[in-house]
């Protein structure tokens, strides 16, 4: 049986979001730039990441919000996925798998981990913010969770809290660039891309002979 291929939506805490400004970055440099900082953004984590930020985003700000995975849960769950004949082409975080439109919205997940809320526009995020659910019991931090909300309003807002919610609101291939690719992905990715160079090298080949 041919394997299928589907995209794997996480919640939110799978992920780890950093904000830095980044002047004068162009979106062709913007991941490479990133990357190159990720032991000042993320000093405490000694393994491999994962990427993902929308390059797009340098034409509208020079702070720059970037999404990080864990690159051996990445590998993981693709291995786990092709034990049972599935093709995991890529992870996204859940909220990020909402189709937004034009206006900037803001994204309310709920889970058992806690609280995410992700503002975005066109396809960039401008605010991911997250705390724990243990946090939000004291008066203090559950006050400075709702200021922070109040600091970046939004035109719209969405609350998601179950699986249901987001088969509801998904929708394939929303927000591309916050895509994670499992390194196993991306290697079939480049084999059939070279299959397809091969084999239109090969067409061009017969008809070349053809007109001949």
């Amino acid at each position: 049986a041919s394997e299928r291929s589907l995209v794997l939506l996480l919640p939110p805490d799978e992920f780890v979001a950093t904000t830095q400004m980044m002047p004068g970055v162009s979106a062709d440099n913007l991941a490479s730039a990133l990357a190159l900082q990720v032991d000042s953004l993320l000093p405490a984590c000694e393994e491999p990441l994962a990427l993902a930020v929308n390059p797009a985003a340098v034409d509208f700000a020079d702070e720059q919000t970037a999404l990080w995975m864990r690159q051996a849960r990445l590998d993981a769950l693709f291995a786990a996925f092709a034990g049972q004949g599935l093709f995991l082409a890529a992870v996204l975080p859940r909220p990020l798998a909402v189709v937004t439109g034009d206006t900037e919205t803001r994204i309310i997940d709920e889970s058992t981990a806690g609280l995410t809320a992700v503002a975005i526009q066109q396809g960039i995020i401008s605010q991911w913010l997250q705390t724990d659910a243990a946090d939000l019991e004291q008066d203090a931090f559950a006050q400075q969770w709702q200021q922070e909300l109040k600091s970046h309003p939004t035109g719209q807002r969405r609350e998601l809290a179950s699986a249901a919610d987001y088969l509801a609101a998904a929708q394939p291939g929303v927000n591309a660039a916050y895509h994670f690719f499992p390194a196993g992905a991306l290697r079939a990715r480049h084999k059939i891309q070279q299959q397809q160079r091969w084999l239109a090298a090969a067409a061009a080949v017969v008809a070349v002979m053809l007109l001949s």
